[in-house]
């Protein structure tokens, strides 16, 4: 992430086919929708919500890099990088979704990866789990609740970047979504087959 600097949580709410939604596996489609085409390129998308609403966010979150997101998009930045390295999708309290963006992606990829290496070592000792893999569970989902829960980060109504202090009420973005569910084998899968609008308002 060399570069770019974010503070910024996003509230998400995800409405699938005409209806409020805190399924997880939904909202997490949802936000991984938004996700894919907010980090661009914006200019190649064929979806004419997606320009304005990203416009619209970068006056909330002056660390947004709209111009980048529009022309090239965020992986550009390095040939080996993915839009999970700017932007990630938590699940926090009773389904509610959230995007986060900059050092929070930073401390999210931080706890994953204390996961990884306890399943290795677990692995090498031909054990199921152990004290160091239950920590690390442990301290995962205790950084999805901070992030979840820290209202200074969330996005507000505008950011003045004279003062460099947000205003206004906090903000949530609304996702409308069209789904359908898929077989995989013998599971149900929800698939996003479009983003159908995307608004901003009062949390």
């Amino acid at each position: 992430m060399q570069g770019v600097s974010f503070t910024s949580v996003i509230p998400v709410k995800v409405i699938a086919n005409g209806i409020e939604t805190i399924d997880e596996e939904t909202v997490r489609k949802g936000c991984n929708a938004v996700i894919r085409e907010i980090s661009g390129p914006i200019r190649t998308s064929e979806n004419p919500i997606i320009r304005p609403a990203a416009a619209m966010l970068s006056t909330m979150d002056p660390h947004y890099n709209y111009f980048l997101a529009y022309s090239n998009g965020y992986k550009s930045l390095n040939k080996n990088s993915t839009n999970s390295d700017y932007f990630k999708t938590i699940i926090g309290k009773a389904g509610h979704g959230y995007i986060v963006t900059g050092p929070r992606v930073l401390d999210i990829d931080a706890a994953g990866y204390e996961i990884g290496k306890a399943k290795k070592e677990c692995k090498e000792l031909k054990i199921e789990t152990s004290d160091r893999l239950k920590n690390a569970y442990w301290e995962y989902q205790a950084t999805i609740k901070r992030i979840g829960s820290d209202g200074n980060e969330r996005i507000r109504e505008i950011f003045d970047r004279r003062t460099c202090k947000k205003y206004g009420n906090p903000q949530q973005m609304e996702v409308y979504i069209t789904t359908k569910s898929v077989k995989r084998g013998d599971k149900s899968a929800v698939v996003v087959k479009s983003i159908d609008d995307i608004k901003f308002s009062n949390r």
